[in-house]
């Protein structure tokens, strides 16, 4: 944070009903007057044995920190040559993805040199909690994955 009170953008929901990836987007690619962009990025390291099924969580910033926009996807395989699949839910348990995403290096959501961009952006707020379900779909061998979430951080100066 500069200069101190920083708040998120924005600083409330217009729909408390619905599940955060369903909120409005207010996103916008040019930083409005009176706010600041960080890019950040959140990392899921999983380690996978030959045919496995896992679950892991990811926990965004705690309360008090700023609203995180989830703009695209990476992935680095190693360590193996299994093909990892993963699903992702939302706090509240709804599935964000229909079906697991098949990873692998060099294909779409398969290479940390080219993220590949959600059309919307998703907003996460302060504490949300991101479940996992990781499965080695090949059953040959295992294999460690690392997941990258690129997105930006909003703050009102």
């Amino acid at each position: 944070m500069l200069g101190g009170a920083a708040t998120c953008f924005p600083t409330s929901n217009p729909n408390p009903l619905a599940p955060p990836w369903l909120f409005p987007s207010e996103w916008t690619n040019d930083t409005p007057e009176g706010y600041r962009d960080d890019y950040h990025v959140y990392k899921i390291t999983q380690a996978l044995t030959a045919g496995q099924v896992v679950t892991s969580e990811l926990v965004t910033d705690s309360n008090g920190q700023c609203n995180f926009y989830w703009r695209g996807l990476g992935v680095f395989l190693f360590g193996g040559a299994g093909v990892p699949a993963v699903r992702i839910r939302d706090s509240e348990g709804h599935m964000m993805l229909n079906s697991r995403l098949v990873l692998s290096n060099g294909a779409p959501f398969g290479s940390q040199d080219n993220v590949s961009p959600l059309p919307v952006p998703l907003r996460m707020v302060p504490a949300s909690r991101l479940t996992l379900d990781w499965q080695e779909v090949d059953g040959a061998a295992g294999v460690s994955v690392v997941l990258y979430i690129h997105g930006v951080k909003r703050w009102k100066l």
